[in-house]
């Protein structure tokens, strides 16, 4: 009887580990398809300039300098996540561009654009898809920012 125990035993372990390597494995295949960006240090920003295309009139360019609003926007960036495979093409989209320029207190700047409620990208860099109900926090936060009066108007956006 012992041995017949011993004989599952050593079958069930090599099936238990394979399963679990294709587990990890999987794991880490699904980890590289959603990502998020560099993090931002909510301490480091000196300012945040917000600018959108077509231009609004409910959110005009505003620059938030304000800390508790720089944490704010910058937590909403640092939890982003990004899926960097994805079946759509941007170039064939059309909606509300924001573009968000961080002014850091080193005089770096890190700017992104946040498109369509869809796609997101940091400078030049590729696209990156967003789930639709993370991109839609922005315009509501960027709302709720823009009516406690505190931040400024004229922000602008240099490419």
């Amino acid at each position: 009887m012992k041995g017949v125990v011993r004989m599952k035993r050593n079958r069930i372990r090599p099936a238990l580990a394979g399963v679990l390597l294709t587990g990890l494995l999987l794991e880490a295949v699904l980890a590289g398809c959603t990502t998020g960006i560099e993090r931002i240090e909510p301490n480091n920003v000196e300012h945040i300039e917000v600018a959108s295309s077509p231009a609004s009139d409910t959110l005009p360019a505003r620059t938030y300098a304000d800390r508790e609003q720089i944490g704010r926007i910058v937590s909403y960036l640092n939890d982003l996540r990004l899926t960097t495979h994805f079946s759509e093409n941007p170039d064939e989209y059309c909606g509300q561009t924001f573009y968000l320029t961080l002014v850091c207190t080193d005089g770096s700047m890190r700017k992104f654009t946040h498109f369509g409620n869809l796609f997101f990208r940091e400078g030049d860099g590729a696209w990156r898809r967003m789930e639709y109900e993370q991109a839609a926090q922005l315009e509501t936060m960027l709302r709720e920012l823009s009516e406690d009066g505190s931040s400024e108007n004229g922000a602008a956006w240099d490419g």
